[in-house]
């Protein structure tokens, strides 16, 4: 990786082209050049050839599409008091950094003199393909100023090259955006492509998202993809604009085709006011350029998260697998006696951590959801040992333990609620369930719960869930101020406290399953929920969609027998076991767990631990079947995951609803074409040799009797 920095004039021949601050950011074949022309700051090249432009190329490509000027190349994009920071913007400086982590951070300080605002440009390049780019922004006048839009990287990509030639329509360019389906409750994983159309394609949520915001733009003509995602929880805004004209004129000027885009914040939640003196950094937008499939681009981001955003950990056991009692027990309040029995199917099952989710505080005789914020045990659980009897009694057997704690919740019939009810967080003018951690005592409130719990009962995890998902506001003398910005920040801080008192913590990211996705969390917790949709497909299809966005060490799927909708046993448990495996619910009562449903656990999730488990956090992943559409019945879907090294490969292949064939050709993508190979099937527990030539070209053969049965492969390379 190399950042090179020049202002200098060059020349070829008689010609000398003028000089101006231009910077290159190269990461093995990943290029992005800035360059500051004319007052603004623009994005004026990138690439995945490993090869940069040069000043000469970068004026000509300007000029050619000066119909669109340099509106279309703004690096980033700040509005403050309504007005889009541009043609004004004057270098203070660059210098590049070396992090604590050992990369290389390079900051380009712009003053914009017109509202005495300065911009620090960071961009940090950890050796994979991918950049992270982020803005500190500060007030340097004597008056508060407020910032209105962000949008903290854009510019155009893909621009198209003519020549000198006529070129037929339908062999110019076409770009697909490639993103989420949907934004809510239940529909998490559900990735399409679109044709970008002629035009502007938005995607803006008012709310946060139930899907990471995570976008890819393909181009089939440079057949190269961007993959771009925005860290940050407060909602999301981004925009795709294809320019040029749809018919090549050879006279026009500006009829070349390229995407323009934008990353950053919806409107209604990055109104901020920032003070004299006062600096904000803004969300971090993680982009690269590869040449190859959506996986190829998928498994170069995976090496980035782990590089730059997967928090480095020292547990006892890095990927446990845990087990939530609310599988059947569907967290109604629940008695101590209850819950140990909960504790002995933990332990039957082979689990490793034992999760007590809702149900556990505030008053017996009300629902668990009416009394959020009323963090103490009510009366069933107090009758008996209390959590602490709950917790030595796992620890007892063998257990970790975690607590679930939905701490950003204030009902409005909790105690709580009635005590402090300007604690409350307000939107569009009306009262939401949720703290507001703007407030100082709120603030206090929820780090000193989480505090308390974490020290009193010992736990090994905590659990979040829910949590602010509208945009946050604040009334203030002279205007409505967007909230959200400055509350996620406050979260984060609380996070960040926590993981520096308890370094060992588990925490385990949950928001009615996969809401809150996005790398601002997922950078301070360990694994997320995916989803809340509790049937054995519908978790497989999650895991397999929002797995291009995580990496797989990310993915929790929390499955049981008490999932609604029916499968082979041996289906359901595999469901769970590509990612983070967490049971919930193998049976009604301790003493009446069925054997055959013991037997199908006990062998994914000794499979899990044998074979998936070492491998997981370095791992490759290949999506071989077609992306799902979560109406339609599915087919086969073929999830595989394999070594760095290239001489392991685990696979799961599921025969849907809608699979009438009743045999599947499987051909693994993660090992290496040399060398000799166990193959593994785990339905008849048989092994076979082959070589790698002959897995590559000819592949397997997986024969499934019937819909909704599974196959478990495992390739492993024969040492000689």
């Amino acid at each position: 990786m190399s950042i090179l920095y020049s202002e200098h004039p060059t020349q070829i021949r008689d010609t000398i082209t003028p000089g101006f601050p231009w910077t290159r950011y190269q990461s093995r074949r990943f290029v992005w050049e800035d360059a500051l022309i004319d007052g603004n700051y623009l994005t004026v090249f990138s690439s995945a050839q490993a090869m940069g432009s040069s000043r000469e190329r970068i004026l000509e490509l300007l000029n050619l599409q000066r119909t669109d000027h340099l509106s279309r190349h703004f690096a980033f994009e700040v509005a403050i008091d309504g007005m889009i920071l541009r043609r004004g913007f004057e270098l203070v400086k660059q210098e590049t950094i070396q992090t604590p982590e050992g990369f290389e951070e390079h900051i380009v300080t712009l003053n914009y003199p017109r509202k005495q605002v300065q911009i620090k440009v960071h961009t940090l390049l950890d050796g994979s393909s991918f950049m992270t780019r982020y803005l500190d922004i500060e007030n340097r006048s004597d008056r508060a100023v407020a910032i209105t839009g962000l949008f903290p990287l854009a510019g155009a990509i893909y621009p198209e090259v003519l020549g000198n030639t006529f070129k037929a329509e339908h062999l110019r360019a076409d770009y697909q955006i490639g993103s989420f389906l949907d934004n809510h409750y239940l529909a998490e994983g559900e990735f399409q492509w679109q044709d970008l159309p002629k035009g502007t394609l938005k995607y803006n949520f008012e709310r946060a998202l139930f899907n990471p915001p995570m976008y890819v733009i393909k181009d089939n003509d440079y057949c190269a993809l961007t993959l771009m995602h925005i860290e940050t929880t407060m909602m999301t805004q981004a925009e795709f604009f294809r320019g040029g004209d749809t018919r090549y004129n050879r006279c026009s000027v500006g009829s070349n085709d390229y995407v323009h885009f934008k990353a950053g914040v919806d409107e209604r939640a990055c109104y901020r006011t920032i003070q004299p003196g006062e600096s904000v950094e803004s969300p971090k937008i993680h982009i690269g350029q590869i040449y190859g499939d959506l996986d190829t681009a998928v498994n170069e981001f995976n090496e980035h998260l782990r590089l730059s955003v997967i928090p480095k950990r020292n547990q006892k056991i890095l990927f446990p697998v845990e087990f939530n009692h609310s599988g059947y027990t569907q967290c109604s309040q629940i008695p101590y006696e209850r819950l140990i029995e909960e504790v002995d199917m933990a332990a039957a099952v082979g689990a490793e951590l034992f999760v007590v989710d809702a149900g556990w505080f505030g008053h017996k005789e009300k629902s668990y959801h009416g009394q959020r914020g009323d963090w103490f045990e009510h009366e069933l659980l107090t009758a008996g040992g209390g959590l602490k009897g709950i917790f030595d009694y796992a620890r007892s057997k063998g257990l970790m333990c975690g607590l679930w704690v939905e701490v950003e919740a204030m009902q409005f019939a909790s105690e709580l609620a009635q005590k402090h009810p300007e604690w409350a967080a307000k939107a569009y003018g009306r009262n939401l369930p949720h703290l507001n951690l703007l407030i100082p005592e709120a603030y206090d409130y929820v780090y000193n719960t989480l505090d308390r719990v974490i020290s009193e009962y010992k736990l090994d995890l905590f659990r979040i869930d829910g949590g602010l998902k509208e945009p946050l506001e604040m009334d203030c003398a002279d205007r409505i101020e967007g909230a959200s910005w400055a509350y996620f920040e406050k979260l984060y801080e609380i996070i960040e406290r926590l993981r520096q008192k308890y370094p060992n913590l588990y925490l385990e990211n949950c928001s009615g399953g996969g809401g809150r996705s996005d790398l601002a969390l997922m950078r301070r917790f360990d694994w997320l929920q995916v989803t809340d949709n509790f049937a054995p497909v519908a978790q497989l299809r999650t895991v397999y969609g929002m797995s291009l966005a995580l990496a797989p060490e990310q993915v929790l799927s929390l499955t049981g027998s008490g999932m609604k909708h029916q499968t082979d046993a041996d289906f359901q448990a595999r469901t769970s076991i590509f990612g983070r495996p967490e049971v919930s619910g193998i049976a009604d009562a301790a003493d009446r767990i069925n054997p055959e449903t013991l037997k199908a656990w006990h062998k994914a999730l000794k499979l899990y631990k044998t074979e998936l488990r070492d491998m997981l956090n370095s791992c490759k992943i290949y999506h071989h079947t077609p992306l799902e559409r979560y109406m339609e019945r599915g087919q086969y879907l073929t999830l595989e995951l394999a070594s760095a090294e290239r001489d392991k490969s685990f696979t799961g292949i599921f025969r849907l609803e809608g699979a009438e064939n009743d045999s599947w050709c499987f051909i693994p993508r993660g090992i290496s074409i040399t060398g000799s190979y166990s193959v593994y099937f785990d339905n008849t527990e048989e092994t076979i040799e082959l070589n790698g030539y002959q897995l590559l070209n000819e592949g397997i053969t997986v024969r499934l009797p019937g819909k909704l049965t599974s196959e478990i492969i495992v390739i492993k390379r024969i040492e000689k």
